[in-house]
């Protein structure tokens, strides 16, 4: 990974937010040069799509530009799908 012509990355912060730009999650600056399977720390509801971006700094401390945005969709929750077969049944 480089970083203004630098390899690596020191740390990092992620901000996630709703599709309205409500943020639902700000990790602030995080100590660490693991970059990716960040634990995403929040119980949503299934199928709701989160807007992401992320900023970075070098091992010498130097800010990065944030990221363009990126997003990913939660999937349906398998209680969800229980429900709706035992729905289906009664039809």
């Amino acid at each position: 990974m480089e970083l203004r012509g630098r390899k690596g990355a020191d740390a990092y912060r992620l901000i996630a937010s709703d599709t309205r730009g409500n943020i639902l999650w700000d990790s602030g600056k995080v100590e660490s040069s693991q970059m990716s399977f960040i634990p995403y720390p929040l119980d949503t509801p299934s199928r709701l799509r989160v807007n992401w971006k992320v900023k970075l700094w070098d091992e010498n401390g130097l800010e990065g530009e944030w990221s363009e945005p990126a997003f990913f969709e939660i999937g349906a929750q398998k209680r969800l799908r229980l429900e709706r077969e035992v729905d289906n049944r009664k039809l």
